[in-house]
This record gives C-alpha cells, structure tokens and sequence, in this order.
C-alpha cells in the first residue's frame, strides 16, 4: 500500500458511509417523480436500491442491494465498480421502481471534505409502494 500511495487517486473509487464527505441528497425532487408510478398490485412492494453517482451527480446506474457486486481495488481494498449479480430474477416491482429513480439524474455532488475533490459514490434508497392508498414512497 505504502509503495503505491503516490499514485493513489480519490476520485477513482465509490465511497458510501466514510466521514471526512459532505451528506449528499437528491437534487431532483423524488416525491415528484414517484406521484407519476404505475398503480398495481404488487406481491412484496418494497426494495432496496442501490444508486450509482459519478463525480459530478449524475446518475450511472440503479442495482439491487441482494443482488450487488462489488468490484474492490486489490492495493487498496476501496470499490472501483459495481454490478447487478443477476442470480434471481427481477420482480415487476423492482422493475417499476428501478425505472421510477432513474428519472433522478441530479444528485448533490459528494466532495472530500479536506481537499474538495468531488468522488463518485453509492447511495442507498428504499422504495416501496402502499397496496392500501396505491401510493409509492421512499427513504433515503
């Protein structure tokens, strides 16, 4: 690690929980965009999704959290990528849901507090749906 610490890059990995980074929220207002889901009936309206943002807030990508892979730096041991595993198979209201977030594309830009170098990170959201008032939500 130590041999490799001059070329070691902030801006290369995605971050989640660490301190020393700024909170980071939606810029596009997610209540909004959820007012416009479909009205179904779901079997289990609730999922946790896994939203992939660069350095600049914009939306890379959307996974399942029991379907996530991570791929690790192998000096560092931080993430540099992850992917939708694809062993089970996609529900139709992951499907709804996923397609729901993915119309956020602003996020709030996730900065390193002691040098102010923006870094791409994962952000975690809850999505589920109420059978009874046909309304979806979120939880961040």
């Amino acid at each position: 690690m130590l041999d490799n610490g001059n070329s070691f890059k902030i801006e290369n990995y995605i971050f989640e929980y660490e301190s020393e980074f700024n909170y980071c929220i939606n810029v596009t207002d997610i209540k909004s965009i959820l007012e416009d889901g479909k009205i179904k009936e779901y079997k289990k309206p609730i999922t946790l999704l896994n939203v992939l943002i660069d350095s600049n807030g914009n939306l890379i990508s959307i996974t399942r959290q029991r379907e996530l892979i991570r791929k690790k730096d192998s000096i560092f041991n931080l993430t540099t990528g992850i992917e939708d595993a694809n062993r089970k198979p996609i529900t139709e209201f992951e499907k709804d849901a996923i397609e729901l977030i993915s119309q956020v594309k602003k996020w709030e830009v996730k900065k390193y507090k002691k040098t102010g170098i923006n870094v791409p990170y994962l952000r975690h959201i809850w999505v589920s749906y109420d059978l009874k008032t046909n309304k979806w939500s979120y939880e961040l």
